[in-house]
C-alpha cells in the first residue's frame, strides 16, 4: 500500500466541497477491476513538493496547479458512486485533484457491535478499497488528498492512521 501512497504529497489547503449526483456510467464493478488490474504509470502522478509559495513537480520548476471536490464518503461508510463521481470530476469538471476523507475506525477495524450490524467492511477490505481508488487516480495521472476524517482532534487512531500512512 505505501507504494501507492508514497506518490502522494500531504498538504494542507482548502478544497471546494461540492455535492453533484454522477452521471458516469461506470459501475463499481467495472471501476474496481480496472483500478485493480491498472498498469501504473508513475510518471503519470508526478510526486508534488513545495518550493517557496508553489506546488512543483518534485525535481522540476513546473508549477502545478491543483483543481479538485470533495468526493463523499469513506468517512462515514463505502462511498457507493465514488468511482461514479472520481470519473464525473476528472473527465467533465478537468478536476485533477479529490479529496477522499477516510475514518481511522474504519482503516483499523475498531468498529461499535452497531455498525457491524449495518454491514461495514472489515478493515482489510476498508483498507483495498482506499487503495483502489489511490491507483485509479494514479492511473488517470490525477491526486488525492486523503483527509483523516475525524472530528476531534488530535485522536490517538488519527495519528495512529498518519503514522501507517506516512512514508
Amino acid at each position: 500500500m505505501k507504494r501507492f501512497l508514497s506518490f502522494i504529497t500531504a498538504f494542507s489547503m482548502i478544497v471546494s466541497s461540492v455535492g453533484f449526483s454522477a452521471h458516469a456510467s461506470v459501475s463499481y464493478e467495472t471501476a474496481a477491476a480496472a483500478a485493480e488490474n491498472a498498469v501504473i504509470n508513475y510518471n503519470r502522478s508526478v510526486p508534488l513538493e513545495v518550493k517557496g509559495n508553489r506546488l512543483v513537480e518534485r525535481g522540476t520548476d513546473n508549477t502545478v496547479t491543483l483543481r479538485g471536490a470533495n468526493v463523499p464518503s469513506l468517512g462515514w461508510g463505502m462511498a457507493e458512486h465514488i468511482y461514479e463521481s472520481m470519473t464525473e470530476l476528472y473527465d467533465n469538471w478537468h478536476a485533477n485533484l479529490i479529496r477522499l476523507p477516510i475514518q481511522p475506525k474504519y482503516w483499523f477495524d475498531t468498529l461499535t457491535d452497531e455498525e457491524r450490524k449495518q454491514g461495514i467492511v472489515s478493515g482489510e477490505e476498508y483498507r483495498n478499497y482506499v487503495d483502489n481508488v489511490v491507483k485509479a487516480a494514479q492511473a488517470r495521472g490525477k491526486y488525492v488528498i486523503l483527509d483523516c476524517h475525524t472530528y476531534v482532534m488530535p485522536l490517538q487512531e488519527s495519528l495512529d492512521l498518519w503514522e501507517e500512512l506516512a512514508v
